[in-house]
């Protein structure tokens, strides 16, 4: 008797069982379901015979009691994409820290004036000392380091 063929996942049952993922783009019998997160092979029977026995399993039952009964958890964390805002907002603080800087403010004193511009100008600013010396020593510094070194490679010197 010849071996039997291994089923394989493919773009129609992908389209049908869209909660269905491979577990590696290059094996074709791996999956997971994203339901309950549950590892499974469809080289068994007809693949979807293996996706449709897995759905009627009590553990993904479960998970999709639990998944509708739950909330998500998307409204706690930052958005992907970058708004304008955020873009003037981050060069707020960066104006900020330079600011602090080319005055010989301490880094300690950024805690309080920090607050001060959050709680007068704009809600979202966040510069305490931190993220000032953060800013400072990672973006400020190497940046004007690397002006002073091309300043320097425009002249003739001696050394």
């Amino acid at each position: 008797m010849a071996p039997r063929r291994k089923c394989k996942f493919n773009d129609n049952l992908q389209k049908e069982f869209e909660f269905i993922k491979k577990v590696k783009p290059e094996d074709e019998h791996e999956v997971r379901c994203t339901v309950c997160g549950t590892p499974y092979s469809v080289a068994h029977f007809s693949g979807r015979t293996d996706i449709t026995d897995h759905i009627s399993s009590k553990k993904h039952e479960r998970a999709l009691n639990v998944a509708s009964s739950s909330q998500k958890l998307l409204p706690f964390f930052k958005r992907q994409e970058i708004r304008e805002s955020d873009f003037v907002l981050a060069a707020k603080e960066a104006s900020f820290s330079y600011h602090s800087v080319m005055h010989g403010h301490s880094f300690r004193s950024m805690d309080c004036t920090s607050r001060l511009i959050k709680a007068m100008y704009e809600k979202r600013f966040s510069c305490a000392r931190t993220k000032t010396e953060a800013i400072v020593f990672y973006v400020l510094y190497p940046f004007m380091e690397e002006e002073v070194e091309a300043d320097l490679n425009e002249f003739d010197y001696v050394v």
